[in-house]
């Protein structure tokens, strides 16, 4: 007697049934068919992506002790139970600098970039050739008018807000605004400029990507300097606060000093010949208010020096390991690798297909079951 088997059964014995070899092999013309589709249209993506040129700059960031231990010695000592970063410092870690990068500040200024495009007499701002000089490529066009399309019909329907009655309002010259065409640059600038911090070997790589190889290390090298500008910047901003006050101090306390010397001078000079009592009680009360007076310059002097040398302290050292280059092959399209990934996507397809129709049958006797 047959042994009958339940739907779900049938479809446990036919997933490692080798019929489902045989029905693949059985119609390996669409599985090739499928697959040189794939392999014309990776060769056509190959084709029609844009160049891009990719710049990079390594640097290594020197920060005090308190924050120069290496992440993989601080996790062993802190299996002893010591702390070794459990020095309170106000610096801004490596781990931060890709936030720098989003910041509006940050990319506001990344956008003023200039830059050597070919064609040009002169160089251009990165927001004068995102606007006017750089020109979609075809799959940018595609990508627009099919990914994006949703977010083009939204934007359309949203209603425009009137920046004359916001601009009258707004009091605060510290918030940052973009309009639409900027917001739209800043995403591009999202994959143009990469910062990548290594914890385990402490280096940073600070990298741009352009169509123009030119254009991409100037842009690397630009957000390069930004990036040491507000790193420093923020570093030593409390010591220069610091450093304000003492000179503000200082000078007080050196125009006091000078006037107390020139009063005590100018009376010794007067007084040189009496000895009443008055005159001597006058001088020695001259003489008190100059000892004072020289004993606070003398202090705030000395702090004011401690000052100017904690600045310099404070002052982060960024060592440059691999300098800004300008690169002479592009870093995208990988042609090849393209059209290999396209060409297995579209046999994986063909093969999701087979398998489909073979299990077609037995899935409807096992939702019917």
């Amino acid at each position: 007697m047959e042994e009958e088997f339940t739907p779900v059964e049938k479809v446990k014995i036919n997933i490692f049934s080798e019929d489902i070899l045989l029905h693949i092999i059985k119609r390996r013309r669409f599985v090739i068919i499928f697959g040189i589709c794939f392999f014309v249209l990776g060769l056509a993506l190959a084709i029609l992506s844009t160049k891009k040129y990719t710049s990079k700059a390594v640097i290594v960031p020197q920060m005090n002790s308190s924050q120069g231990v290496s992440k993989k010695y601080a996790k062993i000592a802190s299996l002893a139970g010591i702390n070794l970063n459990s020095g309170e410092s106000s610096n801004i870690l490596p781990t931060i600098y890709p936030l720098i990068l989003s910041s509006a500040p940050f990319q506001k200024e990344l956008l003023k970039t200039p830059l050597t495009i070919k064609g040009q007499d002169s160089t251009v701002s990165l927001t004068n050739y995102l606007s006017n000089i750089r020109k979609p490529s075809f799959l940018d066009k595609v990508k627009k008018y099919t990914i994006g399309l949703p977010g083009l019909l939204i934007n359309s329907l949203k209603s425009k807000p009137k920046a004359t009655a916001s601009a009258g309002f707004r009091k605060d010259t510290t918030l940052f605004e973009f309009t639409p065409v900027e917001k739209g640059q800043i995403g591009f600038l999202d994959g143009a400029v990469e910062v990548k911090y290594n914890d385990l070997d402490g280096y940073i790589e600070i990298i741009g990507t352009l169509e123009e190889p030119l254009a991409s290390a100037e842009l690397a090298q630009r957000a390069y300097k930004l990036l040491e500008q507000y790193v420093i910047e923020y570093n030593i901003q409390k010591s220069k606060d610091e450093l304000t006050y003492i000179q503000e101090r200082f000078v007080e306390a050196e125009e006091n000093f000078f006037e107390k010397r020139a009063k005590l001078g100018n009376y010794r000079e007067r007084n040189q010949n009496l000895i009443t009592t008055s005159a001597i009680n006058r001088g020695e009360q001259y003489k008190i208010e100059y000892d004072l007076a020289y004993s606070i310059y003398s202090e705030i002097s000395s702090e004011f020096e401690s000052a100017k040398l904690q600045v310099k302290r404070d002052t982060p050292i960024f060592t440059v390991i691999k300098p800004v280059t300008v690169p002479t092959e592009p870093s995208y399209p990988n042609k090849l690798m393209i059209i290999i990934k396209t060409f297995f996507f579209g046999i994986a397809i063909s093969i999701f297909i087979l398998l489909y129709k073979y299990f077609k049958p037995y899935i409807k006797d096992y939702i019917n079951y």
